[in-house]
């Protein structure tokens, strides 16, 4: 599940195999009762869910942090490996998929997307402004200096589940 993209006929098969299970679902009784949506089942416990994960965004989560492993440097044989055999020279974001790669190097490809939705944070040093030196790594100096404009909110709204 951490190193391949899992189809999203397989993730509701699981996903509706777990909920049978929490349902007690038999093969006597019909149609089990629900008695909470289980959309509110899997929302974290402090928003009142149980925290179970659906298979599919657990999926994307876990080969997105091999992802964002690859952007900040990390160090495993795995990561060196992956970065030897594909990355090389080139940026993230900017390699093709290839017929020769590997099924999870295009996993992770695919899920670039969901990284760079929220890559900016990346960006922003622990003092709360822009790290000259990352966006001066990734970016050429005009997109540098449009994204020095932009102000960062000193009171940044937390992550919350809708």
């Amino acid at each position: 599940m951490q190193i391949v993209k899992i189809p999203a006929s397989i993730c509701s098969k699981l996903d509706a195999r777990i909920r049978s299970f929490w349902w007690g679902f038999s093969l006597n009784s019909r149609k089990p009762l629900c008695l909470k949506a289980w959309d509110s089942i899997c929302k974290p416990k402090v928003c009142g869910g149980l925290g179970l994960r659906k298979m599919g965004e657990f999926n994307r989560a876990l080969l997105a942090k091999w992802g964002l492993n690859l952007l900040t440097n990390a160090t495993s044989l795995c990561l060196s490996v992956l970065h030897s055999r594909y990355i090389q020279y080139d940026h993230f974001f900017d390699i093709p998929k290839k017929i020769g790669d590997s099924p999870f190097w295009k996993a992770i490809l695919d899920i670039r997307n969901l990284l760079a939705d929220g890559a900016c944070y990346y960006f922003i040093s622990l003092s709360g402004s822009w790290d000259f030196r990352k966006l001066s790594a990734y970016f050429t100096p005009a997109a540098v200096n449009a994204i020095l404009k932009i102000t960062i909110p000193l009171n940044p709204k937390p992550d919350y589940w809708v």
